[in-house]
């Protein structure tokens, strides 16, 4: 996808974010197979963004803005960012 960020830079982290298939999504979000498919997923520990490739470019755009503002709450509850 064309415009698509491959990483986000913070002052305070790199936000790594990658575009997946279906299999990859529903390994690390860690479902079962009959389990409906995230679109997206923030991995704090990697600091990673997952959005779904079988998206439209539209919906990659609010899959990814959705998955960072549950970065900015996790970063919040940890005193990195201020609202």
């Amino acid at each position: 996808m064309r415009g698509f960020p491959k990483a986000i830079d913070l002052k305070f982290a790199l936000i790594v974010v990658l575009v997946v298939g279906k299999k990859r999504m529903r390994e690390e979000a860690d479902c079962e197979a009959w389990e409906a498919t995230p679109e997206g997923l923030w991995d704090t520990e990697e600091e990673t963004v997952y959005v779904g490739k079988w998206l439209s470019a539209k919906r990659k755009r609010e899959v990814l803005m959705h998955e960072l503002a549950h970065a900015c709450l996790d970063w919040r509850d940890e005193g990195k960012c201020k609202p």
